[in-house]
């Protein structure tokens, strides 16, 4: 199996975001006493992923890219960071071929239109634009567009 993220978020906080790229660096603190208070929870939810193969931090906005195998799952990354601190996550997966992009926010995930996927493809040669699709699409997303919910507000 494997698992292509590429996702692209936002956080009210830019201490968050920062804390979160910490977390997903290879300087990341190995024991939640190392950690303010304020980011047990960003810990507890980030303490066993794998470091992105990008990542980039720019005011409150967060940007990664994870290739990953074995039984990775999307949507415990995608959840995890917004529980992290990532208020809306707009991301593009591919999991064995499967292609989709998705939004996460509030606890849900929900697959967006396949219009938006092949916008996404008409920009594939080009990392920078794959991302800078992803991040209009975080800032313009509306309930229009949403195809399918995947999961609902957890408690």
């Amino acid at each position: 199996m494997e698992l292509v993220i590429k996702l692209v978020g936002i956080t009210s906080k830019q201490s968050a975001a920062d804390f979160i790229a910490l977390m997903l660096s290879e300087d990341a603190p190995l024991f939640e006493d190392e950690v303010d208070a304020e980011y047990h929870t960003t810990f507890e939810a980030l303490s066993y992923f794998e470091q992105p193969e990008y990542i980039k931090v720019s005011g409150q906005d967060f940007i990664a890219q994870w290739e990953l195998g074995g039984d990775a799952e999307y949507e415990e990354i995608l959840l995890s960071l917004n529980e992290a601190g990532l208020d809306k996550i707009v991301a593009y997966i591919n999991l064995d071929q499967a292609e989709k992009i998705v939004i996460c926010e509030k606890g849900a995930i929900s697959i967006l239109s396949s219009e938006i996927l092949r916008k996404y493809h008409k920009v594939a040669e080009s990392h920078k634009k794959q991302f800078e699709l992803l991040s209009k699409l975080l800032f313009s997303i509306s309930g229009t567009c949403v195809v399918e919910n995947l999961s609902s507000s957890q408690n």
